[in-house]
């Protein structure tokens, strides 16, 4: 039987890369937490920053009850994305609305990347696009005062 020994130290290192998610030297470039700053908060919502097709920023609304994402008008124009279809939505105040649908090659927040995402597009007069539930539902989300946490489920 082969005797193990750890120094204070490297148990520190090993639970703190369990805890975040870490694997050593063999950590990704995507680890399984992470941060994103909150900008503000438009009403209760908090404001981050959404970088789509790794090079066009825009400040996005997190809205967790959305279950799609969606972009405005202005930011489909910017990211040239075409219309490809159509859906129906129920919005919150009950109402149904038929929205054109388009896709995006890249999404990311802090690095994070999600690829080819299906997004609904909205009115020109809405001044933010929504980030839903489509990206958010792949982690575990903790709002703090000035950060959201992300956790790889």
């Amino acid at each position: 039987m082969q005797e193990v020994s750890l120094g204070i130290l490297e148990i520190v290192l090993a639970l703190s890369g369990l805890l975040l998610g870490w694997q050593g030297a063999a950590a990704t470039t995507q680890p399984r937490f992470f941060r994103a700053p909150i900008k503000r908060r438009q009403g209760q919502s908090p404001v981050i920053d959404v970088t789509f097709n790794h090079r066009q920023t825009f400040e996005m609304l997190v809205d967790t009850g959305a279950s799609i994402t969606t972009i405005t008008q202005a930011m489909a124009e910017a990211l040239q994305v075409e219309p490809t279809g159509a859906a129906t939505f129920r919005v919150a105040s009950g109402e149904l609305v038929e929205l054109p649908m388009g896709q995006v090659p890249t999404i990311a927040v802090n690095g994070r990347v999600m690829k080819n995402l299906t997004v609904a597009i909205v009115a020109s007069d809405e001044d933010m696009g929504l980030l839903g539930q489509d990206f958010l539902n792949q982690y575990q989300i903790t709002l703090k005062r000035n950060v959201i946490e992300f956790q790889v489920h």
